[in-house]
């Protein structure tokens, strides 16, 4: 059932939604759960609702997704190093 969700949202939106925000063009490779299905026990019926609900998802590449995950690197640079916030 998944599979058939995650490939009918990249089917419908198959570039990355955060690099659109950004006026650049990348193939989306992987689809998010904007409210994560995981802070419902499986017992909750809203656990599956929210992982299959298309409106719960979009579309991003591989480098969005991470970051979508990880939010804090976006302060490393290309060189590993943290970037000053001024």
């Amino acid at each position: 059932e998944w599979k058939l969700i995650r490939d009918t949202v990249i089917r419908e939106h198959p570039l990355c939604s955060d690099c659109l925000k950004q006026q650049k063009i990348t193939p989306a490779e992987e689809v998010h759960h904007i409210v994560s299905f995981m802070k419902y026990p499986e017992s909750d019926p809203r656990r599956k609702e929210y992982a299959y609900k298309k409106s719960n998802l979009v579309a991003l590449c591989r480098t969005c997704h991470i970051l979508r995950h990880h939010p804090e690197l976006r302060l490393i640079d290309k060189y590993g190093s943290y970037e000053e916030d001024d």
